[in-house]
């Protein structure tokens, strides 16, 4: 992972970890039993948020089930999900919190690259 994955990564889990429901009262991730899929899939999120301009999360989880969602071992041939209609996947629970962290780094990001530009 690269220095700005990370950086994505850890606004991410600033918005997320702290509302999520798997946090422990210790303040660790009581995700033991498998990977957060939100850090499984980082990139393929990351790509997803980027392609997409929209005041209305609808487009954003259409692509996200198209790119992301597909792939996951938890989602079956007709598109059903287990842990999604259970409420257990963080990425679908928590993707609107997950979108305003990846915007609000993108705006830092380019506020920067413009400030640096400026001297």
């Amino acid at each position: 992972m690269n220095s700005i994955e990370q950086r994505y990564l850890r606004a991410i889990q600033a918005r997320v970890c702290r509302n999520c429901v798997d946090l422990m009262a210790d303040g660790t991730c009581g995700v033991h039993d498998r990977v957060c899929p939100v850090e499984r899939n980082l990139k393929q999120i990351l790509q997803v948020v980027n392609r997409v301009k929209s005041d209305s999360v609808e487009p954003y989880l259409l692509l996200l089930r198209r790119e992301v969602c597909a792939n996951c071992e938890h989602e079956d041939m007709a598109g059903e999900c287990t842990l999604r209609n259970e409420a257990g996947c963080a990425l679908d629970r928590y993707f609107v919190l997950i979108i305003d962290a990846i915007e609000e780094v993108r705006s830092q990001i380019r506020a920067e690259a413009q400030a640096a530009g400026a001297k």
